[in-house]
């Protein structure tokens, strides 16, 4: 390959990677950018190799889901054990997967599933506090009093408590939605 090549396949690299959430960006870029140097297919989520895909997501999945389930070993099994594709939507199963028992407990775990869903809808890893009383309240767990608090509590999880439509995910909130998803889909 010739470094003009090289230099047009870097550029592209970057230009796809660019939305990635940051915590993902680098190894999105490491995966991609090694596939096309080396003229290697992608290897979708949730393969050993690519070969034999025991299954795939309906629709295209976004670069940032895909780098996530790599960078977690998470399958596509997974997913679908937690939302349906239904004519390009995106529909949620995993409610009665969330544990209600403990209100602090089962909102974090609304939080980081809200977030998994936009990302899957292309709208990155993030939720609005709108969106979660609503959601909350909907299935009993909602306290006006401590809604709030107990995001402050898991303030590690989150980024941008400033913005209550744009709370993103941090590191450590990947890292757990990760655990959780492997924890409610028994993998």
């Amino acid at each position: 390959m010739e470094p003009e090549d090289i230099k047009k396949t870097v550029d592209e690299v970057i230009e796809l990677v660019k939305d990635v959430p940051e915590p993902y960006r680098l190894t999105a870029f490491q995966v991609i950018l090694q596939q096309r140097l080396s003229g290697v297919q992608p290897v979708r989520p949730g393969t050993a190799t690519g070969e034999k895909e025991q299954e795939s997501w309906d629709t295209e999945l976004p670069i940032d889901v895909e780098a996530f389930l790599n960078e977690h070993s998470l399958s596509i099994g997974q997913l679908k054990r937690l939302f349906v594709v239904h004519e390009g939507g995106i529909g949620r199963s995993y409610d009665s997967k969330v544990d209600t028992s403990n209100r602090t407990d089962a909102q974090i775990q609304l939080s980081l599933l809200t977030a998994l869903e936009h990302a899957l809808e292309g709208r990155g890893f993030a939720f609005s506090f709108d969106e979660l009383r609503d959601r909350t309240d909907d299935l009993g767990i909602f306290d006006t009093r401590r809604f709030k608090e107990r995001y402050l509590s898991h303030e590690n999880l989150f980024n941008g408590f400033d913005d209550e439509s744009n709370v993103t995910l941090s590191t450590d909130g990947m890292v757990a939605l990760a655990n959780l998803i492997a924890g409610i889909t028994h993998e």
